[in-house]
């Protein structure tokens, strides 16, 4: 059962902003890293089968 089936969503974007150096530190290395992979590719509820009922 398609619930707001006609409305429509705009995309959601998301940036790490932080200072221009020459070297980030690891901390904030690691942490876009995180976020990178973390948010990358096809969000899980747009790959969920609706047409069958549970």
């Amino acid at each position: 059962m398609p619930i707001l089936d006609g409305c429509g969503f705009n995309e959601l974007n998301a940036y790490a902003v932080y200072p221009q150096t020459r070297h980030l530190s690891r901390r904030v290395r690691i942490f876009i890293d995180f976020l990178v992979q973390r948010f990358e590719g096809t969000p899980y509820w747009d790959e969920l089968d609706l047409s069958e009922p549970r």
